[in-house]
């Protein structure tokens, strides 16, 4: 009797150990994990129309169940701590810990664009430059002018920290970007990695634990930004000068290392600007429109606006976490009578229209360069958009067996089947979706090729790479950009090695 006791006991809680995580664990799921930056995996949808079981269900719940099982942030703790303190290897996959207590994000080509060995094909250079020049016509059918800022990569400018090999400072991505726009465009382009080479050997930067560069770099890209401005003649008003306090830092790649604490807070210098002539613009007609088009849009984005009445140009800024945080947008602001930050990765007239500034600021990062540069969905001016299109997929010859370090060739035959002709002036474009998702992929019409009702047209991607691993398909469609996808999608099963 007390065997049968005990086994039964016994049963009881392996079912509980078992169950109870399942049951306590999040519902829904998608939360942020700070420690991964990244959104964790939702429930899964289990039924679809007419009482069908969803595709992938098994996987779904599987990531679900991984992303979100009760314990599974303290699992991470804990193995973040063993293998920092005890092995002295990074806990994370985002984060290489380099020389000298400097630290890395590994994600989006960040060591390779350091180390040099990432740079854009031909045909990426071509779409950002049709792209910029894009951007800067319409701004100038506006009177307005554009200017384009391009921000370094850490890796790209503390290169001979990384491990791993004998890294030193040289031509990177952003490099290759800024001489290709200068040389084949007349959109200014600031570069400001030169001048924070020169100023590292004075003092650091960049944080060492975070992506970012400290409040000295940040100064530095803002004193770059105004004097060359007024070199281009389109402002004349002076860097303003600053003073600074001691303070201490938490990076975020010590949060991604997944233990908070793991690594101490850094000291640094902190800007201060004394006596400031602008103010936070909290309350206006004009705040309240963009905050209206922004919700309209669906675009998620952060937008302010600050006013200084002893300066004279306006300006709107459109970046990314570069320039909105460590005192740029006050800085800039000290400037300019009117200065308006969104941080966005879109250029959108409506915007632009309602805010009507003098000058438009558009900042990228490098790691970001080769996706929101090229990628023509980020600009939304508005195109006329035509009726009757039509397409049909006649064939392509996408390999089924992708190696992600290899570069393709692949070939899309596509048929009008509608009343209207294709061309780049009605940004007529093939859309490449890895996943199905439209990520800004594109194949262009060459300028004066014309495309009738009737005819067909082979697209031709060039050193074609896939994205990453896990992708499990592409497919193909026509599109009219920023209005419209039309015709047949085709997809190709494929496997990335």
């Amino acid at each position: 009797m007390r065997s049968s006791t005990s086994k039964i006991f016994i049963s009881i809680v392996f079912f509980a150990i078992l169950i109870i995580p399942v049951a306590a664990s999040d519902k829904v799921g998608g939360g942020v994990s700070p420690y991964e930056n990244r959104y964790l995996a939702k429930f899964p949808t289990v039924i679809v129309n007419k009482n069908q079981i969803a595709p992938g269900l098994k996987e779904g719940f599987e990531a679900w169940l991984k992303d979100n099982l009760v314990g599974r942030v303290e699992a991470q703790k804990a193995k973040a701590y063993i293998d920092f303190k005890l092995f002295a290897s990074s806990p994370s996959p985002l984060v290489h810990i380099g020389e000298e207590g400097w630290y890395f994000f590994t994600d989006e080509r960040n060591l390779k664009i350091g180390q040099g060995s990432t740079l854009l094909s031909k045909e990426e250079l071509e779409a950002i430059s049709e792209n910029q020049k894009a951007i800067q016509s319409s701004l100038q059918e506006r009177g307005i002018d554009y200017v384009l800022v391009l921000v370094p990569s850490k890796a790209s400018v503390y290169p001979e920290y990384m491990k791993g090999g004998n890294y030193q400072v040289g031509p990177t991505l952003i490099d290759q970007v800024t001489t290709y726009l200068q040389e084949n465009t007349t959109v200014p382009v600031i570069n400001i990695k030169p001048n924070l080479i020169d100023a590292k050997n004075e003092q650091d930067v960049y944080f060492r634990t975070d992506t970012h560069w400290n409040y000295a770099g940040a100064y530095i890209g803002y004193k770059t930004t105004i004097e060359n401005l007024n070199n281009f003649g389109m402002i004349r008003s002076q860097p303003i000068s600053h003073n600074a306090e001691p303070a201490t830092h938490t990076g975020d790649l010590s949060i991604m290392l997944g233990y908070p604490g793991l690594i101490p807070p850094e000291p640094f210098e902190r800007t201060i600007i004394q006596n400031p002539q602008a103010s936070l613009v909290t309350e206006s007609e004009k705040v309240d429109q963009v905050a209206t088009l922004i919700s309209d849009n669906g675009i998620v984005g952060e937008y302010f606006s600050y006013s200084n009445q002893f300066a004279e140009k306006s300006a709107l800024v459109l970046g990314d976490s570069f320039f909105f945080s460590w005192k740029i947008p006050e800085l800039f602001a000290e400037n300019f009578a009117e200065m308006s930050f969104f941080r966005t990765e879109y250029v959108i007239g409506d915007i632009i229209d309602v805010i009507n500034p003098d000058i438009v600021i558009f900042e990228r990062t490098e790691r970001y360069i080769s996706y929101h540069l090229a990628n023509p969905s980020t600009i939304k001016f508005n195109i006329p958009e035509l009726n009757n299109l039509s397409a049909e997929i006649i064939s392509n010859d996408c390999p089924t067996s992708i190696d992600l370090d290899r570069f393709y060739t692949i070939r899309i035959v596509v048929k009008n089947l509608g009343k209207q002709s294709w061309s780049e002036d009605d940004q007529i474009r093939l859309g490449v979706f890895p996943e199905g998702i439209d990520s800004g992929y594109r194949v262009f019409l060459p300028q004066g090729i014309i495309v009738e009702p009737g005819q067909e047209y082979t697209f031709t991607v060039q050193n074609f790479q896939a994205p990453s691993q896990g992708i499990t398909f592409f497919e193909f469609q026509m599109l009219q950009e920023g209005n419209q996808y039309f015709g047949e999608k085709e997809r190709v099963e494929i496997v990335v090695k």
